[in-house]
This record gives C-alpha cells, structure tokens and sequence, in this order.
C-alpha cells in the first residue's frame, strides 16, 4: 500500500449508493440530503433572511424608545427575531451538507 489507496473497511461514499445516514439510524439518506441540498442551493435566502430580521430588529428596538411606536416596534422586534431564528437555521443546514 503507498497510503493513498482506500481501506478496505472505508464507508462507501454518497456516490456509491449509500442508502442510510452516517449515524447508522434507519433514515433514509435520500430525503436528508433532499432537505440539505434545498438549503445549500437557496442559501441566499436565508442569508437575506438573516440580515432583514438584523434591520428589522434594529429598528425594532429604537422604535421600543417611544411610547408612541412601542406597539411597532415590538412586532418588529418578533418579526426580527424570527428573521433571525430561519437565516441561522438554513445557515447551519448548509453547514451540515458540507460536513454530511
């Protein structure tokens, strides 16, 4: 062996046909990798999403200053709020498509 030829007890890679997660539970690798690969390819969006519930939120909290736009400015902190929750969650999904 020179080092660069597999193992012969190496896990067969996605291309192989691979049917079942890493982690050896019965999920089938196919509706995962679906999932992650959506995530991976619209990244953008939950990019945009990430920086929109920032600006929402930031605004949010100047607005919570004055009695006046206090009722806005909570809703903004929500919507901000979850903004933030969706970008951090499709992020980390595109993460683990690249470490799947």
């Amino acid at each position: 062996m020179t080092g660069k030829e597999p193992h012969a007890d190496a896990t067969p890679s996605r291309a192989h046909g691979q049917n079942r997660a890493d982690d050896g539970s019965a999920a089938p690798r196919g509706a995962r990798t679906k999932l992650l690969d959506t995530f991976e390819r619209f990244h953008w969006l939950h990019a945009r999403l990430g920086l929109a519930g920032n600006v929402a939120f930031f605004v949010g909290s100047v607005l919570f200053l004055w009695g006046s736009t206090q009722v806005v400015g909570t809703w903004l902190f929500i919507v901000g709020s979850f903004g933030m929750l969706l970008g951090s969650i499709g992020d980390k999904a595109a993460h683990l498509r690249g470490d799947a």
